[in-house]
């Protein structure tokens, strides 16, 4: 099973997270993670029949950050962990702890958007009979 799906947002950088930790208002990134996580959910829905795709099964996440900035990889990924949370919540499958393998590249474009392709053994489907 491959899904993938284009999320057009940047998300928050490993530097506006550092901001934070320093911040006296100790609910902004919660704030800003329930925030991200909405918008994000709200993409997906637009893209794909909402479902678990692969239930319990280990995946492999890609992550393809497309920056019209010249941050370094290692700070676009700060936006992964709201991602993951995100299709957590929305059920696209059992938890974010089957990812057994997490991929990142970072491509040059004029804007900023993320292709998130997560590739796993399509969900088992248990049936019973009586």
């Amino acid at each position: 099973m491959l899904l993938t799906l284009k999320l057009e947002t940047q998300l928050i950088t490993w530097n506006e997270v550092a901001k934070m930790c320093w911040s006296k208002d100790s609910n902004h990134y919660a704030r800003t993670k329930k925030r991200e996580q909405m918008f994000l959910k709200h993409e997906i829905r637009k893209q794909v029949p909402i479902k678990n795709y692969f239930g319990e099964n280990s995946t492999l996440v890609t992550y393809e950050w497309h920056t019209s900035t010249k941050m370094d990889l290692g700070n676009l990924t700060a936006g992964e962990k709201f991602i993951a949370d995100a299709f957590n919540e929305i059920g696209l499958w059992s938890d974010d702890r089957y990812i057994s393998e997490i991929r990142h590249k970072r491509v040059t474009d004029d804007e900023n958007y993320v292709v998130v392709t997560i590739k796993g053994a399509k969900k088992r489907w248990n049936t019973f009979l009586c």
